[in-house]
């Protein structure tokens, strides 16, 4: 019985992994602070491809993720709107979809940390917004647990 009572989290997490893990860009939720809230950057990311996304003197991609259909297709850098309203782009390693855990255990491990963050008042993490150049800090953006 104490099995059962451990695979019905871990389904539900799985399942929550696999249903989110074709979006790439987070909305929190206390701020809509996603391409998805300025109609500048929404107009642009339905015209954006994946395979057309623009390339910076580094070599990364950057654009919208709107219309990525996985994770893969998802620009080097994401673009998001940052918590004082500057347009610009994080990192995809930053991405809350970039944790994907490998087992089963893991994914519990994960869901117990994030729920002892919660239980201590963190409401997210914080990671740097860029220019397209992917150096230049022009925000922060807040990733919600």
């Amino acid at each position: 019985m104490k099995k059962s009572n451990k695979i019905i989290p871990v389904v539900s997490l799985a399942l929550g992994l696999s249903l989110g893990s074709g979006i790439c860009a987070y909305a929190g939720l206390e701020k809509q602070n996603t391409v998805y809230s300025d109609p500048e950057m929404t107009k642009v990311a339905i015209t954006e491809a994946p395979d057309e996304y623009k390339v910076n003197a580094n070599g990364e991609t950057y654009g919208s993720s709107a219309n990525a259909v996985s994770f893969e297709e998802c620009p080097d850098l994401i673009a998001v709107i940052g918590n004082n309203g500057v347009k610009g782009y994080m990192h995809k390693s930053d991405s809350p979809l970039a944790e994907q855990p490998s087992s089963p255990e893991e994914a519990l491990r994960l869901q117990a940390e994030r729920e002892k963050l919660k239980e201590q008042g963190v409401k997210g993490r914080t990671v740097n917004v860029y220019a397209s150049d992917g150096t230049t800090v022009v925000d922060t953006f807040t990733i919600q647990y």
